[in-house]
This record gives structure tokens, C-alpha cells and sequence, in this order.
């Protein structure tokens, strides 16, 4: 009851116009501070190191910028589905043989206690065929973001003595001789 007078007391006190004006505005503006200051952002915090000492670098992408790209990709994208402002973790990557594996995971740390969680990880993606053998040729897609490749497409389908009239190859796309570097 005393909180409801007090308000009664300011919004019927003598000060003029003006002066409340002023006084919300202080409000307006101390609460648009205060929520700026809020961290809004949701999401796990991915950190990514390529290990470039540790890399068994192929021909197709000596500098591990075709990996970042797509590591950056990937980045973005859990960035935004995990939403977990107070988890942060450390993921290096690089190049190497292993061995037709397709990649490898490795812990290197986590948290302790009942609710452990990985703090920071390797990850390992596979150059060769084999041990040693030939370098493996993966496709990089320019956009990793944007999936315009798998909008449907109206196609009308012919029937012909010839095996060739009727059907068309979309360009662009990977063989099956050549491995997508999330197909790993």
C-alpha cells in the first residue's frame, strides 16, 4: 500500500511536465543501456586451430584454406543450433594419412564432474587411398552455407531407343569416385 501511494506522490507531484519528460527519458534511456549490455547471443563458442606443423597437406589444398572454409561452415552452423552461452570449445584440425579412416576424433580435454564435457578435440581428416597411396580428391563446395543444389528442379523425363536423349547430368556435382570432405 505504501509502494502504491509513493507512485500516487509522483505522478501527481507538482513537477512540471517537463521534468517528467526529462526523467522518463533518463529511464528510457538507462534501460536501453542496461539491455544493450545483456550478452543476447546464443550458441556454443566453436574455436578452430589448424594445425599446419601437422598436417600432411595434399596438392588440392596446400594451405588448409579449403578446409578452413568448410570448418568455418560447420562452425557457423552448430554455432547457432547449440545454444549453450557457457560452453566453449577448441577444436584443431588438419590433414593427414590415415589410412583410408575418412577422419578421426580425439579428446583432448574436457570438464570434470558428473556432467564431463569435451573442452577441446582434434579432428583429423583423412589425404590418402591407403596407407600412403595416392591423394584422395574431395569436392569443396564453394558455398557450404547456401543448399540452392538441393531445390527441386521441374525436369521432364523422355523415353528414347537412344540412351543418351532424355537424360542430362546436373554439373557441379561430385562423381562417386570423388568424396565430399563431409561425406568423411
Amino acid at each position: 500500500m505504501k509502494r502504491l501511494s509513493l507512485l500516487v506522490l509522483f505522478l501527481a507531484s507538482d513537477r512540471s511536465v517537463r521534468q517528467r519528460l526529462h526523467n522518463c527519458r533518463a529511464l528510457v534511456i538507462t534501460l536501453a543501456v542496461l539491455l544493450a549490455a545483456v550478452n543476447t547471443s546464443h550458441g556454443i563458442s566453436i574455436i578452430l586451430d589448424f594445425n599446419e606443423a601437422a598436417s600432411d597437406a595434399p596438392p588440392f589444398d596446400p594451405d588448409g584454406s579449403l578446409l578452413t572454409t568448410t570448418m568455418q561452415a560447420v562452425q557457423s552452423r552448430y554455432q547457432d543450433v547449440f545454444e549453450d552461452n557457457d560452453h566453449t570449445i577448441t577444436i584443431n584440425y588438419w590433414w593427414d594419412d590415415l589410412a583410408n579412416l575418412g577422419g578421426v576424433h580425439s579428446l583432448v580435454s574436457e570438464t570434470g564432474g558428473n556432467n564431463s564435457r569435451e573442452t577441446e578435440a582434434n579432428l583429423r581428416f583423412d589425404t590418402r587411398i591407403g596407407s600412403g597411396g595416392a591423394f584422395k580428391q574431395y569436392f569443396f563446395d564453394s558455398t557450404p552455407l547456401q543448399d540452392e543444389e538441393f531445390t527441386l528442379k521441374k525436369s521432364t523425363l523422355t523415353r528414347s531407343a537412344s540412351p543418351n536423349v532424355g537424360k542430362s547430368r546436373e554439373s557441379g556435382f561430385p562423381t562417386k569416385s570423388t568424396q565430399t570432405i563431409l561425406s568423411t
